[in-house]
């Protein structure tokens, strides 16, 4: 990985990211991650423990049905945004 000081990653709105472009994301510095709007159906399993800084995570708007388990290693997250889901 080599953008070992990445801290905040933007892609709302972006409807052509896939689910698997989503499972490729592993920055242990990203801090925020604003996927607003991206027709996500599915995070990967293992989503928090690829992003364990991760403090601000926006899902709205996305077609979300669960949150992986992995979810409860996300122990830094302060603001979750999961509405329209």
């Amino acid at each position: 990985n080599r953008l070992t000081k990445l801290e905040l990653l933007s892609i709302n709105g972006c409807e052509s990211i896939t689910d698997e472009a989503i499972a490729a994301v592993t920055c242990s510095s990203l801090t925020r991650l604003d996927a607003r709007g991206c027709n996500l159906t599915a995070l990967p399993d293992d989503f928090g423990d690829r992003l364990p800084n991760l403090k601000h995570l926006n899902l709205a708007g996305n077609r979300l049905t669960a949150l992986p388990l992995s979810f409860d290693r996300l122990t830094k997250l302060e603001v979750l945004s999961i509405s329209g889901c």
